[in-house]
């Protein structure tokens, strides 16, 4: 599947399902997603990081479908807060819940319209194994360009690049070792942690959060 292929797949019916699923949920079922996961909430996980963040530090987070983790870095006080996302669906739902958040309707691959080194930290979070590998050496190439500091991921891991089947369909996720990805680019390894997940449907299955700061 190409990219454009990849693009039409997640701005179709097939993604509005998606963020439908997640507009179930509120901040509150999104934080303890990660307690029934991995042991702890995402706020606990985050807060692992986010001080190496000053608070008027500016997020910019790729694929952050409406916007929780950013809703998570607004309840610690930090402001200047942006999200790129393709699916309008979660966009229009994003604005309404969360108007603290800047959206840009967009793909990851192709930014040019924001100033390079614009942000102080880029983010994802379970985004990158959505991409096929044109796609995610291009988004990596826009995450590299666009960051000042510092990189700070949350991916699915796997020592080698592995597709898996995704509710039925192929060519739409994949385990990788993202970090590796990344550290070919200008970026030393500040932070990393693998977290196995702990629930007995992804038993073996680990994400790896990291942080990267350019150099």
């Amino acid at each position: 599947m190409d990219t454009n292929s990849q693009l039409k797949k997640w701005t179709s019916n097939f993604g509005n399902k998606y963020t439908s699923r997640n507009n179930k949920k509120t901040l509150n079922d999104f934080d303890n997603l990660y307690k029934k996961q991995f042991g702890s909430t995402r706020s606990e996980i985050n807060n692992k990081y986010t001080g190496y963040f000053k608070k008027n530090s500016k997020f910019l987070e790729l694929g952050c479908n409406v916007g929780f983790q950013l809703d998570l870095l607004k309840k610690k006080n930090f402001i200047n807060l942006y999200g790129v996302e393709v699916q309008e669906k979660a966009i229009e739902i994003g604005r309404k819940k969360s108007p603290h958040i800047n959206f840009y309707k967009s793909s990851s691959d192709n930014l040019s319209f924001l100033p390079s080194q614009s942000f102080d930290v880029v983010c994802t979070t379970n985004f990158l194994i959505h991409l096929n590998k044109s796609n995610l050496l291009k988004t990596i190439n826009e995450m590299t360009r666009l960051t000042s500091k510092y990189i700070w991921c949350m991916e699915y891991f796997s020592n080698t690049r592995k597709e898996i089947i995704y509710r039925g369909k192929k060519n739409l996720l994949w385990k990788d070792n993202f970090k590796k990805e990344l550290l070919k680019k200008r970026f030393k390894l500040i932070k990393s942690e693998k977290m196995p997940y702990s629930n007995p449907s992804e038993k073996g299955n680990i994400d790896e959060i990291f942080l990267l700061k350019k150099v």
